[in-house]
Order: C-alpha cells, then structure tokens, then sequence
C-alpha cells in the first residue's frame, strides 16, 4: 500500500502522476536535460500537467530551442484552481483552455481574473524564438511571459514570489 502511494504523492520529485517544474520560489523551472532526452527519445516533446496550481492562466515552460543541440521540452501548467483568491471559488470569472492540436501545435485562451482575454498558440517543438510564451527573463528579479493578450496586442508578464504574482 505504502509504495502505491509514494508512486503517485509529491515526495519532491516528479512522479508518473505529478510533477512540479518550479524554483523554490514558485518561479518556473525547465525540467533536467536527462529527462528531456529521454521524453524526445520517445517523441515526445510537451507535456501538459495540472497539478500545481500556478497563476491565473497556464504557464509554459521551455528547454531548448530550435536552433539548440540541447533536447527541447515544453511543459504547459494548466492547474489555474486558484486563479483568484478574492472570489469566493478561488477562481472567479478565470477560466483557460488548453487545446492539443491535429498538427502538433497547442492552443491557449481563456479570460483572466479581470476578464482580458488571452489567446496564443505554441507551435511543435518549443517553436520559433520568436515565440515569446514561455520565455524566461535571466537575472535576479527575473519574470517570464505567461500569455497574449490579443485585445491590447501586448504579452503579459510575471514575476513570482512564493504565493505572490506581480503581472504587468
């Protein structure tokens, strides 16, 4: 009984059921090398997971490009249960739907807590450079772009720290 639960409870590390591909600081984190080689062995290059809830739209998280020698792996965090702890259901008028495509690309949309609408595709792979969600900031203090917003033409971007977002 106990190792069936170890098999699927957070111990720290990934597991087949969850996994968590963040700093301690709630900020994302590619997953390790090894891991991304083995997933493109199997051809296998985004994971979708939703276990740990992380701001008020999916996060994604790359590693790679596709100039890189290095794997490439794009997860996309899709628990957004508590987009908005000011409304009485932690999610309020949130809501985000990750579309997995014929092509290999990913759609994103949805409407964040104060009810702009993001929309965004991810192209097979971790695409483009050019394809900003997902990209990280480097340095201290660092954020990264979580969505497009396509009624302003502009990206959001997030810094975390432990349980606080700053999005701007």
């Amino acid at each position: 009984g106990q190792a069936l639960l170890d098999y699927v409870v957070p111990t720290g590390a990934p597991t087949v059921v969850l996994s968590r591909h963040l700093t301690a600081g709630s900020m994302p984190q590619p997953p390790p090398e090894a891991l991304a080689r083995r997933l493109n062995a199997c051809g296998i290059y985004r994971l979708v997971v939703g276990h740990t809830p992380h701001g008020s739209c999916p996060t994604v998280i790359k590693r790679g490009g596709p100039d890189s020698a290095e794997p490439v792996l794009e997860i996309v965090m899709a628990d957004t249960s508590y987009s908005d702890m000011r409304a009485e259901d932690n999610r309020g008028r949130a809501v985000s739907e990750v579309q997995l495509l014929p092509d290999g690309s990913a759609r994103v949309h949805g409407r964040l807590p104060d009810g702009r609408r993001i929309d965004y595709r991810l192209l097979p792979g971790v695409g483009p450079e050019d394809e900003l969600v997902g990209q990280r900031q480097a340095g201290d203090g660092a954020g990264f772009v979580k969505a497009w917003l396509p009624d302003t033409q502009a990206y959001l971007f997030c810094c975390v720290d432990g349980f606080k977002y700053n999005y701007t």
